[in-house]
C-alpha cells in the first residue's frame, strides 16, 4: 500500500538525520578543542558543581485526524510540527530531525483484522542503500495503555554505521487500527522511558 512505503521511506531519511546529527557531534570535537580542556583542566582543578536536579521535561497536547476521527496526544514541547506526507496525520521531531513522532492509521473496515495491519506495515521493514534493518532484532511485546492494547515492534537500524532505534506502538481503537512510530537514537529511550509511556498514555480518541 502507497501510503505505508511512504511513511516507511520517511522512517529512513529520519534515521539518516539521526545518523549524521550523532557523526556531526563526534567530528566537532577535534583534537585541538580536546587539548584546550584538558589544558584549562590543569590549569583550574577546581570544578563548579553541577546541580543534581533533573531537566524538567514539558509536554504539549497535539490533535489530529485519522480518516475524520479525532485523536490527541502529548509531545514534547521542544519538537516541532514537520510536514506531512500522504497517509500521515502528525509528525513532529526536533530541529534537525534526529528525534521524533509520527502516527497514522487506517480504519477498521479496510483491514480482515488488527494482525493483518501489524503484517501490512511490517512487511515495509526493507532496507535501503544507506540504512540497513536489522530484521533479524526486531523485539515484539504486548504493549497496553490505560485506554488501548496492541503491541510495540522495537525496530534496530543502522545507518552510516550509527545504531537508531526505531519503535512501533500498533494500537486498536474503537474505529481504527493505529500506529504511533517514534525514532531517535538508542541512548533517547533510554533517557525518556518514563516520557514516552506518558506520550503514549495521552493519546486517545477525542
Amino acid at each position: 500500500m502507497k501510503k505505508i512505503v511512504m511513511v516507511f521511506g520517511l522512517l529512513l531519511v529520519l534515521s539518516g538525520c539521526a545518523a549524521n546529527t550523532k557523526d556531526k557531534v563526534e567530528k566537532s570535537k577535534s583534537p585541538q578543542q580536546t587539548d584546550k580542556v584538558q589544558s584549562s583542566k590543569k590549569k583550574d582543578p577546581v570544578k563548579t558543581p553541577e546541580s543534581s536536579a533533573p531537566k524538567k521535561v514539558e509536554l504539549v497536547g497535539k490533535t489530529f485526524e485519522i480518516d475524520g476521527d479525532k485523536y490527541h496526544i502529548n509531545v514534547l514541547k521542544e519538537w516541532q510540527d514537520l510536514a506531512l506526507e500522504d497517509g500521515v496525520s502528525l509528525r513532529v521531531g526536533n530541529n534537525d530531525e534526529s528525534e521524533g513522532l509520527m502516527v497514522f492509521g487506517l480504519k477498521k473496515g479496510n483491514l480482515e483484522n488488527f494482525s493483518a495491519f501489524k503484517d501490512l506495515v511490517s512487511g515495509d521493514f526493507i532496507s535501503s542503500d544507506d540504512i540497513t534493518v536489522k530484521t533479524e532484532g526486531i523485539e515484539k511485546k504486548p504493549f497496553q495503555t490505560t485506554r488501548y492494547q496492541g503491541e510495540t515492534y522495537i525496530v534496530p537500524l543502522v545507518s552510516e554505521g550509527v545504531k537508531v532505534s526505531s519503535r512501533y506502538y500498533f494500537l486498536e481503537t474503537e474505529t481504527d487500527y493505529v500506529v504511533v512510530i517514534s525514532i531517535a537514537l538508542p541512548s533517547f529511550f533510554e533517557k525518556n522511558s518514563d516520557t514516552m509511556t506518558s506520550m503514549l498514555e495521552s493519546f486517545e480518541a477525542s
